[in-house]
């Protein structure tokens, strides 16, 4: 199935929202790429900020593995199911306790992505590597056959053929055809015409800045920022890895981590597009990678795995500000888009 690096936010809605303190995590799950996940449930954090924490948990082993727990609308949570078999993912609604709402309507194993503008999921089932295969879990890949859906299960239809990448901040579906020439195309469901995510785009999946006004993506030669036209602002280069990106969710300003080899490991702020980007922290050979904005934009919640802790910074100046133990993997602070697709990027369930 396809890797991935991004996350789809949550969307607002006229039903409960999660307060904008919450913050969603997988129990288990390392966000190492050579770390040891043991997925066992996930929770809900509130009160990281003031340091009056409350959680509430699931538990149940090998839930919420894969990619762990996502955040949907209005509260809603989908949670893949242990594996094997692939089952289809489980809903949850948090509100402020965690009920089960039944199952999310993709097939197990499907890569799937959520629309927070659209309000649907595009996914793309899996399909057996062999003809003869006594079970899919042991081998598949994707069929190239993508379809859109409500959450509740209606106005199911497949789209085009492909494979799924996500979608843009309109609301077009993000494919590509062929491994061997991958271009990023976008469909529009209105007209059923594709076309480019923007004018001359031929690199990744880019991810939006809250206002759209710009957008960036990792690419071999660094960050790329550029205006929704498609018009290039700068390409931010590095000696070492880079890992994620993340806008803010109330300014143009976009948060990046780099690894080095074993190190230095580092997060910088662009604080505004055509800008220097500035060293916020950085370790030494102690691995860190996963990073996600506080719904105000001032603060930014750092996964620190191996240390076993997760460090809160202010984005406007440098060091640690306060740490607190580790709840879990992937953490996702709600509830306006604050992380790496806001328009919702691929999973694998």
């Amino acid at each position: 199935m396809i890797a991935v690096l991004l996350l789809a936010g949550c969307a607002h809605g006229h039903a409960f929202r999660p307060p904008r303190n919450a913050v969603l995590y997988t129990i288990g799950l390392s966000t190492d790429p050579y770390g040891n996940s043991r997925p066992r449930g996930f929770g809900v954090a509130t009160g990281i900020v003031t340091g009056k924490l409350h959680t509430t948990e699931v538990r149940q082993r090998g839930l919420a593995a894969f990619n762990g727990a996502e955040w949907l609308s209005d509260g809603r949570i989908v949670v893949n199911r242990p594996a094997p078999p692939l089952r289809k993912p489980l809903l949850y609604r948090y509100g402020p306790t965690l009920e089960h709402m039944g199952s999310a309507p993709l097939p197990g194993g499907s890569a799937y992505a959520w629309s927070p503008k659209r309000r649907l999921f595009a996914y793309e089932p899996p399909r057996p590597c062999a003809a003869r295969q006594k079970s899919l879990y042991s081998c598949y890949r994707g069929s190239r056959a993508i379809s859109v859906v409500r959450a509740d299960g209606s106005e199911r239809r497949r789209v085009t053929t492909g494979h799924l990448m996500g979608w843009t901040s309109d609301g077009r579906v993000v494919f590509f055809r062929h491994y061997q020439r991958a271009i990023p195309e976008a469909l529009d469901l209105r007209t059923m015409g594709t076309g480019p995510i923007v004018p001359g785009w031929r690199i990744d999946l880019p991810v939006w800045s809250p206002d759209h006004r710009y957008l960036a993506a990792v690419t071999g030669a660094g960050v790329v920022v550029a205006r929704a036209d498609g018009r290039r602002v700068q390409t931010i280069r590095s000696r070492f890895v880079l890992s994620m990106i993340a806008w803010s969710p109330v300014a143009d300003r976009l948060a990046f981590t780099t690894s080095g080899f074993p190190d230095p490991h580092q997060l910088f702020v662009l604080d505004r597009p055509g800008g220097k980007p500035r060293l916020l922290y950085a370790t030494g050979a102690v691995h860190f990678d996963w990073v996600t904005w506080s719904p105000d934009g001032r603060w930014l919640l750092l996964d620190e795995e191996h240390k076993h802790r997760w460090s809160l910074l202010r984005a406007d100046r440098p060091g640690i500000r306060r740490t607190l133990s580790r709840l879990g993997g992937r953490p996702l602070w709600c509830c306006p888009v604050n992380s790496f697709g806001a328009g919702g990027t691929v999973r694998n369930s």
